[in-house]
């Protein structure tokens, strides 16, 4: 099994006794592929050559290596001009200049290999040689299934990178030769973030597509969020020090906010006159007040045209997949 496809194989001079490991957890196997003439009748059919348990390994991650305060002060910066942008003008899934950054490059289509099952793909990649980049929506949501599974693939370790430290700093990916897309990008198959540096190859299925979208409503639906950061941040003592600050931004949740949001949040509340933030160094004063309307930050309202956006376009990737054509 693999990509919720099933095969029928043979597996020549394997008692069940030998195979029975393989039942109870992940092993990696290597096939080939026969045509099968028995009375009269000719049928695909694999045949099992090799099998070895799945060896985990390491994730190199890319784009978030910067302390905390780092990435939020560069967070903000993003999220004011965001929210100083014309009414009229579209949300964009990655900066309009991340589509140029070689015209070779950005002409390259990706390829489409939804349905074959991640771990196949990887591994015809990884195996090949080449460096190799996987995307995802959230890193910390993936590490466990990722070192578990795939990333025993790459020596040395498998580099991942968030689709949001893609769009933040699109350095980061023209230097792998294949970038493979386990998640798919805010905008789906249309997101310029697949055509901005190397070869594409587009790996997600509809529970990718669920998984991406709930990643982004926890990211980009800011107010039950809101209400709890305001509740930490009134609640810290007077000249708290940046770690308890991060704390109260980050929340106490299993996955802990990320800067990136720690930074939309911390604005939102700002332009709602109720925090006043400091940078260097980190601190904030709580105004008590009256109830605000959230609708009267703009990024507020631009947190919210954006998810929009992007549900339309990952709703549209829910749709099943069609069977792939025989060539």
């Amino acid at each position: 099994t693999a990509g919720g496809a099933r095969s029928r194989g043979v597996a020549f001079a394997s008692p069940p006794r030998v195979l029975a490991t393989a039942q109870a957890e992940h092993h990696d196997i290597a096939l080939r592929l026969e045509r099968n003439r028995w009375n009269g009748m000719v049928e695909p059919r694999v045949i099992l050559r090799a099998l070895c348990p799945t060896e985990p390994g390491q994730l190199r991650i890319l784009g978030e290596d910067a302390p905390f305060w780092e990435r939020f002060a560069r967070a903000l910066a993003r999220e004011e001009a965001h929210s100083q942008r014309p009414e009229s003008e579209p949300l964009g899934g990655a900066p309009a200049e991340a589509t140029h950054i070689g015209d070779t490059q950005a002409a390259r289509a990706p390829v489409d290999r939804r349905g074959q099952g991640f771990a196949g793909v990887a591994g015809d990649l990884f195996t090949s040689g080449e460096a190799v980049l996987v995307a995802v929506a959230d890193v910390e949501r993936r590490r466990s299934g990722l070192e578990r599974l795939v990333a025993g693939l790459a020596p040395g370790g498998m580099p991942v990178a968030s689709w949001a430290a893609l769009e933040a700093n699109p350095d980061l990916a023209p230097s792998f030769d294949h970038l493979v897309a386990l998640d798919p990008p805010p905008r789906g198959v249309a997101d310029p973030l697949l055509r901005q540096g190397p070869r594409a190859n587009l790996a997600w299925g509809p529970a990718e597509v669920e998984f991406a979208l709930l990643v982004w409503r926890a990211e980009l639906d800011l107010r039950p969020a809101l209400a709890e950061a305001y509740r930490a941040l009134r609640d810290l003592p007077p000249e708290a020090d940046p770690d308890l600050l991060r704390q109260a931004l980050r929340g106490s949740g299993r996955y802990p906010r990320t800067p990136e949001q720690c930074a939309r949040m911390a604005l939102v509340l700002s332009e709602l006159g109720v925090v006043e933030l400091a940078l260097d160094p980190p601190g904030c004063c709580v105004n008590v007040t009256t109830r605000r309307d959230l609708e009267s930050s703009p990024t507020f309202r631009v947190s919210r045209e954006r998810l929009s956006m992007i549900e339309r376009a990952l709703e549209a990737e829910t749709r099943p997949l069609l069977p792939a054509r025989a060539a």
